[in-house]
């Protein structure tokens, strides 16, 4: 959607305080058009450095912290006693002078009431180095902005997003949060003591930025993505922690901003609804996305507006702003949608630049806002079970995260989430076992979970096989199982020893027996020795089956005309084998009954078997499965194909009866004329029944149409019955 709007100014400030002859005026009427560089409003440094040098009397008083900053000028950071009842001041460095210097000295020398005088920095409370969204900043000690979100360099290191006009096209560098207690959002109004900063240090530098287009002084366009607002504070102290959360302003008293926070989950596009923004002039306010421009509710979520001559792509809402909110956090519930870019200066709405889009600009790739995910909880074990080995564990997985990173001692994966559970196999070993859990979304962490649990020494594993064998002698079988690692595995099968097996790394063990396993079903019993303890017994069953029969007598997906269709089916088997033929086609109930009492039985000789078929086929498509057991132990079913093309009819060049279906016998295809279309089982289309007697399927009288039914069995009886096993 294109702008609608035009000359709406940027919502940075300086730092310029009332006068006594010019009142200034209330932050949300100022308008930060360009603004003059302003020396900044910091608190000075405890005491000046005097020009006299310490008196022996001044010397001689001091003897605890409040006299050493009253007597000296510098600033006492505190005093203790060593276990060796040594007194010793700790002095800030920052505040170091020649009446400090003069007393450290006179101190070494032991002609004061302390042993020892060490320098170090200010110590200020850790809370304070808590960075969330909406807290405030200055910039180079001169303007005022407000931070939007911390956030994860592409390499993972912190860094803060805010907006791109409050660098002053690169003008600007340096950064360093502000005392919450004393900004407008509290006080009401802005005054020299809003400047001070909060005695944490540099905050960070400027890095990328935009204002409009690329580049500097870059106007950009309307309905152009590349026209942003968005700017990147990187290079952060490394006292500072960022969390994942946006201000409310609750805690400013306390200079705490951390203390009251909304997390942030997810990043994405606004929608139509309520809305919130967090910034250092106006606090923590809300409203909605439709807001009331010349008497008229609008609703403008994609829209190009130009910012201070700029365009920039974001989205209007009445959530309310002022200058010195600039940058600061917009949200939507959890939701991270925008930074505050600016606003009309009677204040009636707030022009947000849209996150998502800019981050996807080529100046921010990789940057992620830092979300808030909670902890992964397990389902299932309870925390300090005893479990089996190889069990599972079900862990839940928070919805705003991608991974889950699993560490077990020195061990650890990250594994991608789908549908929220994640499930883990408790070690093979036995003993006791520690996770660690963690859900992950990119550089975002949650909180890790621990799960603490006892794996038994239970009895070993056995894998359930199914083994394929081409002759009635059977097949080399090998044994799989799993343990505890290290144990020896004693396996028997049938009641017999047939060897032992060591556990490896990994939990699993194998045994290759040393004859073949003719057909037939066996059971396998194992127990595992481990540090002389001798585990329960598991059990298993090993399945040595014949291989599945082939069709030879035609291909699969072969066509046939009627007077040439199939009235045998021949294929390859073991000897001795039972062959059990199904064959799926055009059926009538009538053709079940009757077929169902023509089982035809045959011998598998010379390893070829052959069924004939009772009666003729009809027109249609029909699959063969075929089977073969020996030993009641049966193969795995061979599948193929035919079709039966209808017989011309008197005027016509004859008929198809389509394409050859697949395993459920679905086909199609195109008729001749008056034969409709060929299909699968009772298919619309299959060729009609129609005319004298003569046209009936299988040429049976009195009108009993007999066609070949779903699911007839034929059935190949074996010669000899191979001995039992």
């Amino acid at each position: 959607m294109g702008s609608l709007f035009f000359a709406t100014p940027a919502l940075a400030e300086d730092t310029a305080p009332a006068t006594e002859q010019q009142d200034q005026a209330p932050a949300a009427e100022q308008v930060a058009e360009a603004p003059q560089q302003e020396a900044p409003a910091a608190a000075g440094a405890t005491g000046a450095a005097p020009a006299e040098a310490l008196s022996d009397a001044d010397r001689q008083a001091i003897d605890s912290a409040e006299a050493f900053e009253a007597k000296t000028g510098g600033e006492a950071v505190g005093s203790a006693r060593t276990p060796a009842g040594e007194l010793v001041l700790l002095a800030n460095e920052e505040t170091k002078n020649e009446k400090v210097e003069d007393f450290a000295e006179a101190t070494d020398a032991g002609e004061t009431a302390f042993d020892k005088v060490l320098y170090t920095q200010p110590i200020i409370a850790y809370a304070n180095t808590d960075v969330v969204g909406g807290a405030g900043y200055l910039a180079d000690g001169a303007y005022f902005c407000s931070v939007g979100f911390p956030a994860f360099s592409p390499t993972g290191d912190p860094a803060l997003l805010t907006a791109g006009h409050c660098v002053k096209d690169g003008e600007l560098q340096s950064t360093e949060l502000v005392r919450p207690s004393v900004q407008p959002a509290v006080t009401g109004q802005d005054s020299a003591e809003a400047g001070e900063p909060n005695g944490t240090g540099t905050l960070g530098d400027f890095g990328s930025w935009r204002f409009g287009g690329p580049g500097v002084n870059n106007p950009g366009e309307e309905n152009d993505p590349e026209s942003t607002d968005v700017a990147v504070i990187e290079n952060l102290g490394s006292q500072f922690d960022l969390l994942p959360a946006v201000t409310d302003w609750e805690s400013a008293l306390s200079d705490d901003l951390s203390q009251s926070t909304i997390p942030v989950k997810s990043v994405g596009d606004p929608v139509e609804g309520a809305v919130a923004k967090s910034g250092r002039t106006t606090g923590y306010t809300q409203g909605d996305t439709t807001v009331t421009i010349d008497g008229q509710d609008y609703t403008l979520l994609d829209t190009w507006i130009r910012v201070d001559g700029r365009w920039v792509h974001g989205f209007l809402n009445d959530a309310g702003a002022a200058p010195g909110d600039s940058g600061g956090a917009v949200i939507q519930g959890s939701t991270a949608v925008g930074v505050v870019s600016g606003g009309p200066e009677d204040g009636s709405w707030m022009f947000a630049t849209r996150l998502q889009d800019a981050l996807e600009l080529s100046d921010f790739a990789g940057y992620e806002v830092a979300l808030d995910i909670d902890a992964p909880t397990v389902t299932s074990p309870a925390n300090g079970a005893t479990v089996k080995p190889g069990s599972d564990i079900v862990v839940s997985v928070p919805g705003n995260a991608k991974e889950l990173s699993v560490s077990r001692g020195s061990a650890g994966e990250t594994i991608p989430v789908s549908g929220g559970t994640v499930t883990l196999k408790a070690p093979q070993a036995p003993g006791a076992v520690s996770f660690t859990l963690t859900a992950k979304n990119g550089f975002s962490t949650s909180e890790s979970t621990t799960l603490d649990i006892e794996v038994e020494f239970a009895a070993p594993t056995i894998d359930e096989l199914n083994i394929p064998a081409n002759s009635a002698d059977g097949t080399t079988v090998t044994l799989t199982g799993t343990g505890a690692p290290g144990a020896t595995v004693e396996v028997e099968l049938a009641d017999e020893p047939v060897g032992t097996a060591t556990v490896a790394e990994d939990g699993t063990w194998s045994l290759a027996l040393e004859d073949p396993l003719p057909i037939g079903s066996y059971e396998v019993t194992a127990v595992q020795i481990l540090n002389e303890e001798v585990s329960e017994t598991g059990t298993g069953t090993v399945t040595v089956s014949p291989a599945a029969p082939k069709v030879t007598s035609f291909a699969d997906g072969e066509v046939f005309e009627l007077d040439a269709a199939p009235t045998t089916i021949s294929g390859t088997g073991i000897d001795g084998a039972t062959v059990t033929v199904n064959v799926d086609g055009p059926a009538s109930e009538a053709a079940v009954a009757a077929l169902a009492a023509q089982l035809v039985a045959a011998t598998v000789e010379g390893g070829e078997w052959t069924v004939a078929l009772p009666e003729a086929l009809s027109a249609g498509s029909y699959t063969v499965t075929v089977t073969q057991a020996i030993n009641e132990i049966d193969s795995a079913p061979t599948t193929v194909s035919f079709a039966v093309n209808a017989a011309a009819t008197p005027g016509d060049p004859g008929g198809s009866a389509g394409a050859v279906g697949g395993a459920d016998g679905a086909g199609s295809g195109t008729g001749g004329a008056g034969n409709g279309t060929g299909g699968g089982d009772n298919a619309a289309g299959s060729l009609p029944v129609t005319g004298d007697a003569s046209l009936l399927p299988f040429g049976l009288a009195a009108g009993a149409a007999l066609l070949l039914c779903t699911g007839v069995t034929l059935l190949v009886a074996r010669r000899q019955r191979a001995a039992q096993l």
